[in-house]
């Protein structure tokens, strides 16, 4: 049995009253007819050239829209951390003072290809290691690191594939043991001062 729309009666909306069925809805229709109409498209896409058409064309407007809408949203501010030049210092190797070219936070940050807001939440929770070395200036300690550091920390990321993870708790040992087979005391702070160059 059609209804006047042409649906069957199976699916049509229940009668309006209809103690079993309750009120009609849209969506309670759409449910129980879902796999349904979704087979009558799939055959009519394949059957009519038009109508494939109208859809190929209706998709190719929808990607275009929402790329113009992914370009015109706001893209974040990433902050760059400041350049800033190596210093010169004396610090302990193997237990011996000796001069070495220091870097910065922002440069370290950067040889890893991360942010340097990463590398202090890596520190709170004791993924890195600090560095032992730093400089007083400004009211703060500024942190810095010799390249030997920086390449044992590039290197053991590399053999975990770029990831850091809290639960991996080889991660701060084999940097540790990497800075002390480049002479470096991780468990020693020192304060270091960069050296003036003469004339």
């Amino acid at each position: 049995m059609k209804t006047k729309t042409g649906k069957t009666a199976e699916q049509g909306s229940p009668a309006k009253g209809d103690p079993d069925k309750g009120p009609w809805t849209y969506k309670a229709w759409y449910t129980a007819h879902a796999a349904d109409l979704a087979e009558r498209r799939r055959k009519k896409y394949e059957e009519d050239p038009e109508y494939k058409r109208k859809v190929l064309e209706q998709n190719r407007l929808y990607r275009e829209r929402k790329a113009k809408e992914e370009s015109a949203r706001p893209k974040p501010m990433i902050r760059i951390p400041k350049r800033r030049k190596p210093v010169v210092c004396m610090v302990p190797i193997n237990g011996v003072l000796a001069p070495r070219q220091l870097v910065h936070i922002g440069e370290f940050a950067r040889t890893i290809q991360r942010s340097v807001s990463t590398i202090h939440q890596w520190e709170r929770a004791g993924v890195l290691p600090k560095t032992p070395f730093f400089v007083s200036g400004k009211g703060k300690q500024e942190r810095l690191y010799t390249a030997e550091m920086i390449g044992v920390v590039k290197k053991v990321l590399e053999l975990r594939n770029g990831t850091a993870s809290v639960a991996d708790s080889t991660f701060p040992r084999d940097i540790i043991q990497g800075w002390r087979g480049a002479g470096i005391d991780a468990d020693v702070p020192h304060s270091v001062v960069p050296m003036v160059a003469n004339g």
